[in-house]
Order: structure tokens, then sequence, then C-alpha cells
């Protein structure tokens, strides 16, 4: 009996033991589950915060998106812009490389896709270099003087270009390389070389030519005016066309004196009369309306 109660004695003291081991195990877990319950209310948390941070995320792409696709229609836009109105363009950075160029440009400059990004001095030009090899010099001293320049070109074909370099501006006003444009003037050279012709025969015709305006005062002559009549040119320009009695005759009565073939008379310097026929013809523009400039 006494064995048995000692033996019951330690098995109750034992039991103790681990009731209360159990308790203190018990309390650590309660401990850490409301520690995995803070923890889980953070998470939660954090969740609310991602999905409202991917939300602003997605946001910010769709602007991007449209931003990306402005900016895409933009240069789709210059694209076009450049390429309709029929201007060869170069453009060049800092160093002189080419950064973007139009279809145009292609026929001055043996330009390929991989060419952007190389030295504007290392391609190939079709420009007459009998007349002109400076561009690349050019271009350097408009980057460091920032002042433009344009010159007349000639490709080796004959055709002829205004060439215009001008500092590129950003936005912020800051300098980031060179703009070459190419206008095609061979209609004005055709021009020009056609007046030359109108002005060489004008000048050295064998008739005396006076070009006045509408109200009768000469604004040009040939040679021979001066010639025939002893006049220099400062002393007849701007002034009343001379006519045999005051000229108070309307522009339709002048015309009709040319009609009728009537002879008019001329007084030269000297006092010397001189009688003639005169043909008047009227300046009209290329639709044949009369021209109100001399």
């Amino acid at each position: 009996m006494q064995s048995t109660k000692e033996s019951l004695q330690t098995t109750i003291e034992e039991l103790e033991t681990s009731n209360e081991e159990l308790k203190s195990t018990n309390e650590e877990l309660q401990s850490t589950n409301e520690e995995l319950q803070s923890a889980n209310e953070e998470l939660e948390t954090s969740k609310e915060e991602m999905q409202s941070l991917n939300e602003e995320l997605s946001t910010v792409n769709t602007e991007l998106q449209s931003k990306v696709d402005e900016l895409s229609r933009a240069n789709d836009d210059m694209q076009n812009l450049l390429n309709s109105i029929e201007i060869a363009t170069i453009f060049l950075d800092g160093q002189l490389k080419i950064t973007r160029y139009t279809e145009q440009a292609k026929r001055l400059v043996n330009l390929i896709p991989t060419d952007v990004g190389r030295p504007l001095a290392d391609l190939v030009s079709n420009l007459n270099q009998a007349t002109y090899d400076e561009m690349v010099r050019d271009c350097r001293e408009v980057l460091r003087t920032l002042v433009f320049r344009q010159t007349e070109v000639q490709t080796k074909q004959g055709q002829w270009f205004l060439l215009r370099i001008m500092p590129y501006r950003t936005a912020e006003n800051i300098i980031d390389g060179l703009v070459l444009t190419f206008v095609d003037i061979n209609p004005v050279k055709q021009a020009q070389k056609s007046l030359r012709r109108l002005s060489k025969v004008f000048t050295d015709a064998l008739e005396p030519i006076v070009i006045v305006d509408l109200q009768g005062r000469i604004v040009d002559l040939n040679d021979k005016v001066v010639r025939t009549y002893g006049w220099t040119r400062d002393d007849l320009l701007d002034e009343p066309v001379a006519q045999d009695g005051p000229d108070n005759r309307s522009l339709e009565e002048r015309l009709e004196q040319c009609r009728k073939g009537e002879t008019i008379r001329r007084v030269n310097k000297s006092g010397r009369e001189h009688k003639g026929l005169l043909t008047l013809s009227l300046l009209t523009d290329e639709r044949g309306a009369l021209e109100r400039s001399p």
C-alpha cells in the first residue's frame, strides 16, 4: 500500500508537471496564433496596398501607351509632311552623324537605312564637287556660330537646289544638331534663264522700247531709247511719257490710236523731231489679267 501510495504520488507529480508543460505550450501556441493573426492582417493590408498600386500602375501604363500612340502619330504626321512637301531633308546630331532623313534626300546623298548613325563625311554625295565641296565644313561652321547658311548647289546631273543649313533647336531651346534642307530651284533657274534671254532681246532691240505703268510713267527702257533721244536712263525713269501735246488721254484712247496706226511725234534732247508708229501692249499675268504693278 505504501509503495502504491508513493508510486501514485510520483505519478500525480509527473502529471502536474506535464500539465504545466502543456499549459506553457498552449500559451506559446496561443501567442504564436496571435502573431500569425497579426501577420495575416498585415498581409491583407499589403495585399490591398499592392492591389491599389497595381491599379495605379495600370492607369500610368494606359497613359504612357496613349503618349506613345500620340508620339507615333506625330512622328507619322511629320514624316508624311516632310515627304509631301518634297523637300530633301537631313537631320544631324552634334557630331554630324545622320539621325533621320526624308526619301527625297536619297537623290542628293546615297543614303540607306543602315546609314543612320554614320558621319555625314563618310557618305557619298551626288553634288557636283567641282562647284561645291564644302558641305561638311559649312555644317561645322553653323554648329560653331549657330548662324544658318544657304547656298545654291548643283548635282552631277545638272539639277539646282537651294541648300539651307540651320541649327536644330529642341523645345527647351537647346541646340541638338543641324537640319539640312535642299529646295528644288530648277523652275527658278529656268525662269531666270528665260528672263535673261528676254532681257537681252529687250536691251539689244533695234527699236526704242519703253515700259510704263498705268499712270504713264516710265519704269524701264532699252538702250535704243537712250541712243535715239539723247536722254540718259536717269533722265527718263519715273518721268511721264513724252507725247505730242498734253497727255490727258485715257488708256482706251491710247489703244485706239495704236489700232488706227496714227503717226506720233517725238522730240529728242537736242530738239530734233522723230516720227513713227506707236505700238502699245498691255502687260498681263499668267491668267491674262492686267498687271497693276509696273
